[in-house]
C-alpha cells in the first residue's frame, strides 16, 4: 500500500499561458525540488506541471517498489495530457528528471524545447555499469537495507539543505534501476532534435564531470547549449544561483 505523501512532496500545478512546461524532478527527491523554478516560470506567462514520480515524496520503501517504467509511464501521461491542450510544451528535467527527459526526447514527441540541469547518463566504468544492470534483476535486493546518503542533499545553500523534501536513503533496487536506465538513455541520445539546454555546475558532486558533454556531443539538436554554473552544487534549481537559473531556462524558451 502506498504510504501518505510527506507535507510539501505534493505534485503541483501552476496555470498560465498557452505555453506549458512539464518538470520532473529527481531520483528521491520530489515535486519540491522544482517549485522554485516552477514559480518563476509561471511568473513569466508559462503554465507549470510537476507531477510526482511514483514511490516519490511517501517512503524509501514505496521507491522500492518502483522501476524505471513506472517513473517513465508518469512523464509520458503527464506530457501527453499538456499536449492535448497546450500548442507548446517545454520539459525539464532535474538530474534523474533529466534522463527521463531526455529518453521522453529520444522518442520523437513533439517537445518545443527542453532543459535539463546537473543530468547524470553515465556513471563510473563500463564494466561496473554492466554489473549494476545486471544486479537489478537479482531477486531479493529489496530485502537488502537502504543506503543512507552520508552528506545529505548536494546542495550549497546551508538554509535549504535541511528544508529540501527529499529521502535521507537510497533503496539499492531502485538505484541499480535507475543506473540501468541511465545506459539505455545514454544510447538513444542521437535520436533527441528537440532544442535543448544544459545547465551543469563545476562543483555538482554527483554527476561525473564528462556527462553534460556526453549529452552535448550525443544528441542530434540543432539548436543546443551548454551553461556551466560555478558556484552551487548538484541541486541548481535551489542553489544559491537558482535566480540565474531560471533566467537561463526562460531566456532560452522564450527564444524558441
Amino acid at each position: 500500500m502506498t504510504e501518505p505523501i510527506l507535507p510539501g512532496a505534493e505534485p503541483f500545478f501552476l496555470d498560465g499561458g498557452m505555453r506549458a512546461c512539464l518538470l520532473i524532478h529527481g531520483f528521491t527527491a520530489s515535486p519540491f525540488e522544482m517549485r522554485y523554478l516552477g514559480t518563476k516560470l509561471n511568473e513569466a506567462g508559462y503554465t507549470v506541471c510537476a507531477p510526482r514520480l511514483p514511490g516519490h515524496g511517501t517512503s524509501v520503501r514505496d521507491l522500492d517498489r518502483t522501476g524505471w517504467i513506472d517513473w517513465y509511464r508518469e512523464v509520458v501521461s503527464s506530457f501527453e495530457s499538456l499536449a492535448e491542450v497546450y500548442p507548446k510544451v517545454f520539459v525539464v528535467g532535474m538530474s534523474a528528471g533529466g534522463t527521463l527527459a531526455l529518453y521522453l526526447l529520444s522518442h520523437g514527441v513533439n517537445a518545443a524545447g527542453s532543459a535539463v540541469l546537473s543530468v547524470p547518463v553515465r556513471f563510473h566504468s563500463t564494466l561496473i555499469r554492466k554489473s549494476f544492470a545486471l544486479l537489478s534483476f537479482v531477486p531479493g535486493l529489496r530485502l537488502i537495507p537502504a543506503a543512507r546518503k552520508k552528506s545529505g542533499p548536494d546542495i550549497r545553500d546551508p538554509q535549504m539543505k535541511g528544508k529540501l523534501v527529499t529521502y535521507s536513503h537510497g533503496p539499492v533496487r531502485a538505484g541499480l534501476q535507475f543506473i540501468r536506465f541511465m545506459g539505455m538513455t545514454e544510447k538513444r541520445l542521437g535520436r533527441v532534435t528537440a532544442p535543448l539546454i544544459i545547465l551543469q555546475s563545476v562543483n555538482d558532486h554527483v554527476v561525473p564531470a564528462d556527462n553534460p558533454g556526453i549529452i552535448m556531443n550525443g544528441v542530434s539538436s540543432q539548436v543546443k547549449r551548454l551553461v556551466w554554473f560555478d558556484e552551487s552544487y548538484h541541486i541548481l534549481t535551489w542553489d544559491v544561483e537558482k535566480d540565474e537559473v531560471a533566467r537561463t531556462i526562460i531566456e532560452f524558451f522564450d527564444g524558441l
